[in-house]
């Protein structure tokens, strides 16, 4: 996968696919086509990015406005890393769970390293430091124009009652609250001179 920025700083896939739609109906009909493509191809182990964006125009002044909506579900929900001893950092979302059965060492490795970034950039942020390692993963170089600028996060944590799941609720929770100390500016609306 080939990462890019264009020159007004938007994140660029290489070889990702971009539907155009026009009304509610051909969202809702796009959207379900994705979810049936990841339930076929057993996305349990991979993180899903949905990005829509809005180009909107005032059909009396002719000035457009253009936004963007980013929709991410991380995975490892069904995920476990081994305990971790004094050389191995541990998942910041995840603790002692049971992998799911079909997981593979290899694919649970990818899904903590890059929760681990996560982790990282989230620290870097809330502390205000230069140095932010966006780069360091392939789900954090896609969020990177997310993370900062003229952006607002809305961060869900999914935890649960149930005693056995204490210890993940705990690190969730954990985490929800330092992504809580993130500050990504002021969003602004961004528009479009008419020609």
């Amino acid at each position: 996968m080939e990462i890019r920025s264009d020159v007004h700083g938007d994140t660029i896939i290489q070889g990702a696919v971009a539907v155009q739609v026009c009304n509610l109906e051909e969202v809702v009909c796009v959207w379900k086509e994705c979810l049936e493509n990841s339930e076929a191809r057993s996305m349990d182990c991979s993180h899903v990015i949905a990005t829509i964006k809005v180009a909107s125009k005032n059909v009396a002044t002719g000035l457009g406005t253009v936004g963007r909506l980013q929709f991410v579900d991380f995975a490892g929900a069904d995920l476990t890393p081994v305990r971790s001893n004094s050389s191995r950092k541990s998942s910041p979302l995840q603790d002692d769970r049971a992998r799911s059965p079909g997981s593979s060492i290899d694919e649970w490795r990818f899904v903590n390293r890059s929760l681990v970034t996560l982790a990282d950039v989230v620290t870097a942020r809330s502390q205000f430091l230069q140095s932010v390692p966006y780069r360091h993963s392939t789900i954090t170089h896609l969020l990177r124009d997310s993370l900062e600028g003229d952006t607002k996060v809305l961060l869900i944590a999914c935890v649960s009652s149930e005693p056995k799941d204490l210890l993940e609720t705990i690190s969730t929770l954990r985490f929800a609250s330092q992504m809580r100390r993130v500050h990504v500016g002021v969003a602004t609306k961004h528009s479009l001179t008419p020609p």
